[in-house]
């Protein structure tokens, strides 16, 4: 983080961000302050590990990486933005039809996803137990009421295929 808008003074990777962030396999590249919108943005990057292709099972390589913009929970009442620095990953055994394939890491942010799940996770129990309402939720993470509507519809419908999600479990909720 040897940008001098960073708002950390620490260089390389930082053990206090990574814990303020929350997520494990994830570390914190650095975090500045957008200054047109108010909003943080927390340029992530995973863990690095051997992976291996989904297909054949073989040790990949990485072939380049791909930054992807994420919208995050609010932090200290201001809005966030996750950039995730992803790896995609290239299978060079001759034999395997895995070809190429980008990390996923499903407590990030679900695929295509727009926002992270941990931003998903805040703006249900917002609905539910806060009566606030989708359009309320979106402004103040920065998104239009579309957006905010299909990620929470779509966490919904992962809940309720689980039999077991809405059993009491004495508290109130959703």
């Amino acid at each position: 983080m040897t940008d001098s808008t960073s708002l950390c003074p620490a260089s390389g990777s930082c053990s206090s961000c990574d814990a303020w962030l929350g997520l494990s396999g994830v570390r914190v590249l650095e975090v500045v302050e957008d200054e047109g919108q108010g909003r943080l943005v927390v340029r992530v990057d995973p863990v690095l590990d051997v992976v291996g292709c989904p297909v054949c099972g073989v040790v990949v390589y990485v072939r380049d990486r791909a930054q992807v913009r994420l919208v995050d929970a609010l932090s200290f009442g201001r809005p966030v933005a996750l950039v995730w620095v992803k790896r995609r990953y290239v299978c060079l055994e001759s034999s395997c039809a895995g070809g190429t394939f980008v990390e996923q890491d499903e407590p990030v942010a679900a695929l295509r996803a727009l926002l992270t799940a941990r931003a998903v996770s805040w703006a249900v129990p917002q609905l539910c137990r806060e009566n606030a309402s989708i359009s309320g939720v979106a402004r103040q993470l920065g998104l239009v009421w579309k957006s905010v509507c299909r990620a929470v519809r779509a966490w919904l419908g992962q809940l309720a295929a689980d039999p077991g999600t809405f059993r009491w479990r004495g508290h109130a909720g959703c």
